[in-house]
């Protein structure tokens, strides 16, 4: 123990968006970012502190415990080669983890 990760992305399929039930396709690139943004602050900077984002309105955030791993959780971010994606795994120092889609999907 003590060792941990994570990893997160939007969907890519409109019957994907319709099965989450809380994602609309247009504003699911915003909103995965602007949690990217908060998940970053949690780890790296210390509480309380209030979030008040176009997606998530947190009044009292006091992140505790801290991470061990210094400076945080390894972080994975799967996508299918979109710049804005790159651009944000390298911008937080994340593993960008390429994942292969072809045409149907698969």
């Amino acid at each position: 123990m003590g060792h941990s990760f994570g990893g997160g992305a939007t969907a890519e399929f409109a019957s994907q968006y319709h099965s989450y039930g809380n994602m609309y396709p247009l504003t699911a690139r915003p909103r995965y970012r602007e949690s990217i943004v908060l998940l970053h602050k949690l780890w790296t900077e210390d509480g309380p502190f209030a979030w008040e984002g176009e997606f998530f309105n947190l009044p009292n955030v006091n992140p505790w415990p801290k991470p061990i791993q210094q400076p945080y959780s390894d972080v994975f971010i799967p996508a299918a080669g979109s710049k804005e994606t790159i651009e944000l795994a390298a911008k937080y120092d994340f593993t960008y983890q390429s994942a292969r889609i072809d045409k149907w999907g698969l």
